[in-house]
């Protein structure tokens, strides 16, 4: 191998590429497709620029179909792909990345079907190219044209980003991916020329590109290349200044000097020196004024911004307001484009809970956002207390490992700068900047003053929000107001309060209806002198001792007499008014008007005389159950007459005969009510009741044996206890079977009964059986006969059947 420029120079570059690479991987690793897509394309520049060596090294090629200078063109295909993958990767656009290497998978086939003789082209290429190129060259021109097409390609797609990003941090990052496609191309290019001293530049250059775009992959903070073009024009345009104010002094000097003094120079220049002290700092002052505000944008003094924003917010109370007025002063101090309040809500174990209040060019929407704790964004504002950008939330390394959901909710918001407002170590919310209008960073010293500004807000934001919540906590307690003045006002039960000198705090409409008073003729005024026909009551009495002694009382009836409705019946609950440390702060006072339901319950007493009190009870329960008109059922049915009480009668006077009927009839109510039955109907001296009707009775048939046996108990108890054996007993006959049950009779009189064949054999076998027995039905029998001891009787002929009916006499229950 021989060592010339042509060899020394590309193994240079390839051992460059190589340190390059190696530092790469130490500094960055391969964690992202980026990282990858680099580390690649560094180790391909190895193996190129090894080739370019070996074109010129003399070695001869290992296999006779392979040329060295295959890699320098083939491997430049490769290469243009790999650094457009990268240069895509690095705009975080990975979408189109097959096609591109499959495109350069296809330029290398093509270039490889002539190179190889695979085919043979149809027509004379140097012909074609009018010998500027041979067939052999085809290759070489492909290679080239790739090459050309992906770095077009690559710059067009980063020139498109540049300028639809408004970060300038993005932007600026980008600009150093510019640089790189513009150095890596042009070495190429330079390499592509065939010449050799441009081949040697092209190396380097290329080298170069690679070296600024690892800058750009490895460095988080990247150089400002604006602010530094601005800064060499600074310090440009004061020493242009200088030397044209020097300029001026000796010309000065000269011009006024001279005439009078002749040609001294040591006068004239000590005139220059006098005239260049006195006017070059006011000059150079308007000069730098100027400059800076040309090149730097607008400059502001840092206390007086602190200073006008703190008088500013300071007595603001509504959060709306105060965020219009601080972001208002922001925008307007660093001319930022748009900006809002992010205001921490509440927090639970793992997330702070933040809601946006719009500012600046934000348009008004509820936005929420909640951030985990324990991750480095929340590490950073929350315990560091720092300001973050949103570009280093999408390129430093710090932040991969916060889930990629919160980081694009915190980019969806479309902000450049998060700026921690924090109060007592505990964050509260976030001043959230877009970018500012000049396009610039936010600086250093931006950043300071964002940091005091939000450290102002902290106090005004802790006032705003407390108010906040105090108008809130108001809302909320006139709204409970309404709410209870409505519920007090619909409610049926009147509802009165009063102070400890028995004044009325309230009096609800229910209360107005009950007592017949208005309320306007109520309230503040002593409940004694309002309720004045309540006075002879026990209701003044009842109110003191609650006042004194605190008791409570439930349901006190009181009646009364009360202008415009009469006598009433009044139910009271009355009990002490505490506030919330449990003083007693007045009386509450509940009344029910409970006139018709003590009417309604005389009537239902009354009701009770003729049906069951279980049966009573029980109606309410399931009216439903209780049909119009008529139904056929399964009952039991009843008959019972007072044998003998006829010529009984005849002996007593009508009265008397009245009072022996009422007890006798009493004594057989209660037996059938006791179990129950259905009083039906009083026919003179007999009973008619009904078992299994309205309500169902499983046992109806056992119901009724049951209290046809009581009934002739107390019958016989009777008469032990009256002393005298008058010869009354009841002839009881029972039966089984489907009638009819409903209400018969007409719209003004209505009775509740049964009719049907069951119901007339009952009555026959009442009308055929002695006093003091109860016969039994077949039908009754085959219901309890496991409960009862009988005797079978003869077959019974009744009127109205062709058979005889089989019957049965109740002897005794067994239990």
């Amino acid at each position: 191998m021989s060592f010339t420029p042509q060899t020394v120079i590309p193994l240079a570059v390839a051992l460059a590429y190589s340190a390059l690479a190696i530092y790469f991987l130490v500094k960055r690793g391969l964690h992202e497709n980026m990282d990858r897509l680099l580390a690649l394309y560094l180790w391909l520049a190895v193996i190129w620029s090894s080739g370019q060596a070996l074109v010129h090294s003399g070695i001869p090629e290992p296999v006779p179909a392979f040329r060295w200078d295959q890699i320098v063109i083939y491997g430049l295909v490769i290469l243009s792909v790999a650094f457009w993958a990268f240069a895509r990767s690095f705009l975080q656009k990975e979408d189109w990345m097959p096609v591109g290497w499959l495109v350069g998978l296809a330029v290398l086939v093509l270039m490889a079907v002539p190179d190889w003789g695979l085919i043979s082209l149809p027509f004379d290429v140097r012909a074609w190219v009018e010998g500027r190129f041979a067939s052999e060259d085809v290759p070489f021109l492909l290679s080239a044209a790739a090459w050309a097409c992906f770095s077009a390609q690559a710059a067009l797609t980063t020139w498109y980003e540049y300028h639809r990003n408004d970060s300038p941090l993005h932007r600026n990052r980008i600009k150093y991916l510019i640089a790189s496609i513009v150095l890596v191309p042009a070495g190429y290019g330079s390499l592509l020329t065939r010449l050799e001293s441009y081949q040697y530049l092209g190396l380097g250059v290329h080298w170069l590109g690679a070296v600024v775009a690892i800058y750009a992959v490895v460095s988080e903070h990247l150089a400002d290349i604006s602010a530094h073009i601005r800064q060499a024009l600074n310090h440009l345009a004061i020493t242009l200044f200088t030397i044209a104010v020097y300029l001026l002094s000796v010309y000065a000097a000269q011009a006024v000097f001279t005439p009078m003094l002749g040609s001294s120079i040591l006068i004239g220049a000590a005139a220059a020196a006098v005239f260049f002290a006195v006017i070059y700092h006011p000059l150079r002052r308007m000069i730098q004024r100027a400059v800076d505000k040309v090149l730097f944008g607008r400059r502001y003094n840092s206390q007086q911004v602190v200073r006008e924003y703190s008088q500013a917010i300071s007595n603001v109370l509504y959060l709306d307001d105060l965020t219009a007025i601080a972001i208002g002063r922001i925008s307007e101090t660093l001319a930022v484009k748009k900006g809002a309040l992010l205001l921490v809500e509440g927090e639970d174990e793992k997330q702070i809970h933040l809601r946006m209040l719009p500012g600046v060019g934000v348009p008004k929407r509820d936005d929420h956002l909640s951030l985990a704790k324990g991750t480095p964004i929340t590490e950073h504002l929350v315990e560091h207390g720092q300001p973050l950008t949103q570009y280093a939330i999408d390129v430093s390394s710090r932040f991969k490992s916060v889930a990629i959901e919160e980081r694009q909710q915190l980019k969806g918001l479309g902000f450049e700068l998060f700026v921690p407002i924090r109060r007592k170590g505990n964050l509260v919310g976030l001043i959230a900047l877009g970018p500012q209008n000049s396009g610039r960073p936010y600086s250093g010293r931006d950043l300071d003053l964002l940091r005091t500004l939000a450290d102002q807000t902290a106090m005004a934001l802790e006032n705003a929000r407390l108010f906040h919540r105090v108008q809130r906590n108001l809302e909320e307690i006139t709204r409970m107001k309404n709410l209870m003045d409505n519920v007090f006002a619909s409610i049926a039960s009147g509802v009165i309060t009063t102070d400890v000198l028995g004044q009325i705090t309230l009096f609800n409409r229910a209360a107005e209806s009950i007592l017949g008073v208005p309320i306007e003729q109520c309230l503040g005024r002593p409940y004694y002198d309002v309720l004045r026909p309540l006075n002879g009551t026990a209701l003044p009495a009842l109110v003191e001792k609650v006042k004194v002694k605190e008791k409570r009382y439930r349901g006190f009836e009181i009646q009364s007499k009360l202008p415009g409705r009469g006598t009433v019946n009044l139910s009271m609950s009355l009990s002490p008014l505490k506030d919330a440390e449990d003083r007693t702060q007045g009386v509450a006072i509940v009344v029910d008007d409970v006139t018709e339901t003590k009417r309604l319950r005389a009537i239902q007493d009354m009701f009770r005389r003729y049906l069951s009190p279980a049966v009573v009870d029980r109606l309410p329960s399931d009216p439903a159950q209780l049909k119009l008109g008529g139904h056929r059922r399964e009952v039991s049915i009843l008959f019972a007459d007072i044998r003998g009480f006829t010529s009984f009668s005849e002996k007593l006077p009508p009265e008397e005969v009245m009072d022996i009927l009422n007890r006798y009839l009493s004594i057989a109510a209660e037996a059938i009510l006791a179990y129950e039955g259905t009083l039906d109907k009083f026919m003179g001296d007999a009973v008619m009741a009904i078992l299994n009707a309205p309500l169902p009775q499983e046992d109806h048939a056992l119901r009724a044996v049951k209290a046809a046996a009581a009934m002739q108990r107390a019958i016989a108890d009777y008469h032990r206890r009256l002393g005298e054996k008058r010869g009354l007993n009841f002839g009881v006959g029972i039966n089984v079977g489907e009638a009819v049950v409903g209400n018969i009779g007409t719209t003004a009189r209505m009775d509740y009964t049964a009719i049907g064949d069951a119901v007339n054999l009952a009555k026959r076998l009442q009308e055929n059986v002695g006093g003091g027995r109860v016969l039994l039905s077949q039908s009754a029998y085959e219901r309890v006969k496991d409960h009862v001891g009988v005797k079978a009787l003869p077959p019974l002929k009744v009127k109205g059947r062709m058979e005889p009916e089989q019957v049965y006499e109740l002897i005794s229950l067994i239990r």
